[in-house]
């Protein structure tokens, strides 16, 4: 690989720490695998390392591509990235706040739905309930007046009987109608 302004290879990689193209291979012919250390004293350094390294016996091919970090920038990149990692479960947090609001929300809107459908069935009831009642009293009124009207021969000739004795002692009682 051709490196700019007539720096090594091995330079390019250190150069740009951000953005590494360089290829390195163990004496084993293996290409290296570029790696980032997790651990306390080289947190986030990374390196090239064969992918054989255990069957070396820990002793292959194993090279630095960043230069060590300071005590105070270690320090920095530690509690930045707890700060990221507490970030990060907070962030998930909320996500998972928002799907649970999401479902409830879902849930209501279904409830508000079979809410309206059991008013609406309520209403329905109440009114055959009014049809029901309605009929009922009109039934009840006919029974009432056919009986009253027609309610017997008995009831008839009373009625009749009521009639002429009233209308007799009228006339006896006043002196316009005789």
């Amino acid at each position: 690989m051709s490196s700019s302004a007539g720096q090594s290879p091995a330079n390019a990689c250190k150069s740009y720490p951000y953005f590494s193209n360089c290829v390195k291979f163990c004496d084993c012919r293996k290409r290296c695998e570029i790696m980032t250390s997790m651990t306390k004293k080289n947190q986030l350094r990374r390196f090239a390392r064969c992918p054989r390294f255990e069957m070396h016996g820990g002793r292959g091919h194993l090279e630095w591509i960043d230069d060590s970090f300071c005590d105070k920038v270690r320090s920095m990149v530690v509690a930045l990235m707890v700060n990221n990692k507490s970030l990060f479960h907070e962030i998930k947090a909320l996500q998972k706040i928002k799907k649970e609001r999401e479902v409830e929300k879902q849930e209501m809107k279904a409830l508000k739905e079979k809410s309206v459908m059991l008013k609406v069935k309520v209403r329905g009831y109440q009114m055959r309930e009014r049809l029901t009642m309605s009929c009922l009293l009109f039934f009840v009124h006919v029974i009432v007046v056919a009986i009253g009207v027609g309610g017997g021969d008995k009831t008839v000739v009373e009625n009749r009987k009521r009639k002429t004795k009233f209308a007799s002692n009228m006339k006896k009682k006043s002196p316009f109608l005789s």
